[in-house]
């Protein structure tokens, strides 16, 4: 039946899609629609037909458009957020793709491209807000070199806003290790984490709702549904990421603790003082290739002292895990270890120790087994693949010798990279001095669990059940008070 303008198919589809998108029951997005909004029905149902046309019936988990309101829960930090599963990816986060992928990466970016170039309105007052930004375009550096991260506008405010999260949790840190006199060379308890990440939200929660009462020079402007829902979009993208990383986080955990508790047994406490010696020195260490087949190689140590040790790495597995290390301490150095600039990330994670720990998170994804995604398989660590397959919905972090010529790629994908920064961050962050303890991994593994969970809440709070205008506020006044802080120096710009 048509009704003013639009069947009562469209309607239904419309009020279903947007309910997903804006995590909302469907009958309040049929009261959002029937707010003003009646006249988008039609044209939002010939957006959402044209993406079945290129994706089929169900686009919108390839592109991480919907998260449905029952996709949030209580995990196990007693924290509200998205539980994991597998529409939760990484894959526009990759650096590189393999020859496989190519083709499947470059199709759900051109269509997202679509989804978000049909909501914008080009002479509108969102326009900036909403338009679609190439990698090249962004403002913020590290966003520029990764090929698949084009989005609108206003996902730049996303990623500042876990920026801010990120710079008061720390403040929040160093307040109470000030305050305590904590040693510089012991991490912050993971009770204090967790409070400081705690009051870092409830902070930039009050901030928010500042900027997005705080009208620009326009003064009062018309509501716009594309505005909000290309909005949402990009939120319940950089939500699903968060929520990938937090299943990653999971998996590490998994790795570290047997892993480097095996190291421990084995007499392998602290960072091997041949490496130290290159740091006491200032010297580059060169001997990785060397330790790891002293260690893991065909008549390694540790294969004598235990048979959890009994698989060999061959050479060309040996030069895979050094090339995987130095690039996966590179890209951590550019990313999670840049929040207080360059100099301290290379002081902090550049060392030839940190390399060392990132070496052994390498190797932990080949020597683990596991029940991974709940099969009942034990198998060689598994992480879930970036891009939908229906033949294998996971694949082996650490490549098979017989990986076929598609798959191959001389450096990790975006979930193994993940993990392995994980691995390396939970026995970093878990240790004093130069130690290599399995102990205190599972208490800092819930702290960062305890902030993804906090990052996704602020995501949430930003963008859900907001107008376009308010919208609009927090992308211009947000963007002011970064900048802001990158001129005083308080914040370094990524």
């Amino acid at each position: 039946m048509m009704k003013s303008g639009y069947t009562d198919e469209e309607y239904r589809q419309v009020r279903e899609n947007l309910a997903a998108i804006m995590s909302v029951k469907e009958d309040e997005s049929s009261m959002l629609l029937h707010d003003g909004h009646m006249h988008e029905v039609s044209p939002m149902s010939d957006l959402f037909k044209r993406m079945s046309g290129i994706l089929a019936h169900k686009w919108m988990a390839p592109v991480l458009a919907k998260i449905p309101e029952q996709a949030w829960g209580v995990g196990e930090t007693g924290e509200r957020h998205v539980i994991p599963d597998d529409v939760a990816s990484m894959r526009f986060l990759s650096p590189e793709i393999t020859v496989k992928y190519q083709k499947t990466a470059a199709k759900l970016v051109a269509a997202r491209k679509v989804l978000m170039e049909g909501l914008c309105e080009r002479d509108g007052p969102y326009r900036e807000m909403t338009a679609w930004t190439e990698p090249e375009g962004f403002t913020i550096r590290n966003m520029r070199h990764l090929p698949l991260i084009a989005d609108i506008a206003f996902s730049e405010t996303l990623v500042r806003l876990e920026d801010v999260l990120n710079h008061e949790m720390h403040i929040c840190d160093a307040r109470w290790r000030q305050a305590m006199r904590w040693p510089q060379n012991q991490a912050t308890p993971g009770a204090v984490t967790r409070e400081s990440s705690r009051q870092a939200l409830e902070f930039l929660k009050e901030q928010i709702d500042v900027w997005c009462r705080k009208d620009g020079p326009d003064g009062k402007l018309p509501d716009s549904l594309r505005a909000r829902v290309a909005a949402n979009l990009s939120a319940n993208r950089a939500i699903l990421e968060l929520c990938a990383k937090d299943a990653r986080g999971k998996e590490a955990a998994q790795v570290t603790i047997p892993f480097f508790g095996k190291l421990n047994e084995c007499g392998i406490v602290k960072v091997a003082e041949e490496v130290l010696v290159c740091d006491d020195r200032r010297e580059k260490w060169t001997g990785l290739p060397e330790l790891l087949a002293r260690w893991f190689g065909h008549k390694g140590l540790l294969r004598e002292k235990d048979e959890y040790f009994a698989r060999v790495m061959t050479p060309s597995q040996i030069e895979t895990a050094v090339r995987w290390s130095e690039h996966i301490q590179k890209r951590y150095l550019a990313d999670r270890g840049s929040a207080w600039g360059p100099e301290k990330a290379a002081e902090a994670h550049g060392n030839a120790h940190n390399l060392f720990i990132f070496a052994m998170a390498t190797v932990s994804t080949f020597y683990v087994k596991g029940n991974w995604g709940g099969k009942a398989a034990f198998r060689p660590v598994q992480t879930l693949n970036e891009f939908p397959n229906r033949s294998s919905s996971r694949y082996s972090s650490f490549p098979a010798s017989g990986v076929a010529k598609g798959d191959k790629l001389l450096l990790p994908r975006i979930h193994t990279e993940e993990l392995i920064k994980q691995v390396y961050g939970q026995i970093y962050y878990a240790n004093t001095g130069f130690n290599v303890l399995a102990g205190g991994v599972r208490d800092y593994a819930e702290s960062r669990g305890n902030l993804r969970a906090h990052l996704q809440q602020l995501h949430e709070f930003a963008v859900r059940n907001r107008g376009a205008q308010e919208l609009l506020n927090l992308h211009t006044h947000l963007a002011a008070y970064v900048n802001d802080k990158y001129r005083t120096g308080e914040m370094v710009e990524a």
